[in-house]
């Protein structure tokens, strides 16, 4: 398994964690899927095939401001035996963020379908 897997696990363990807990919080299965499909092309726009400093200025910002990149660094770092800098507490606290985020949204349209009923 290369670094890419485990570097989506926190993300969409975080998601799943956020939907099993509020089941509707999409307003169908595909929705739900669409979601999913949409944070498939989140390792493009990181470090993980490339370095960040041969992508355009404009693109060196969003890869390096996002939770994936942090995440395949420290993983990076870790199997390669180098060393890690900040990027595996940018990577705790990116998990944290969404797992929080998640959780809050999910509950928010809990509540917002509960009353409808």
């Amino acid at each position: 398994m290369d670094s890419g897997y485990f570097g989506h696990f926190p993300v969409h363990f975080g998601l799943y964690l956020a939907v099993r807990r509020h089941r509707s919080c999409f307003s169908s299965p595909a929705a739900a899927n669409g979601y999913g499909f949409a944070l498939l092309f989140l390792p493009y726009l990181s470090s993980a095939f490339v370095s960040t400093d041969t992508m355009p200025t404009w693109l060196q910002w969003i890869a390096s401001n996002q939770p994936i990149t942090p995440i395949i660094e420290s993983l990076r770092s870790l199997l390669t035996g180098t060393e890690m800098q900040n990027h595996l507490w940018l990577a705790v606290v990116w998990c944290l963020v969404l797992l929080a985020g998640s959780l809050f949204w999910s509950n928010w349209a809990f509540q917002r379908k509960s009353n409808r009923r």
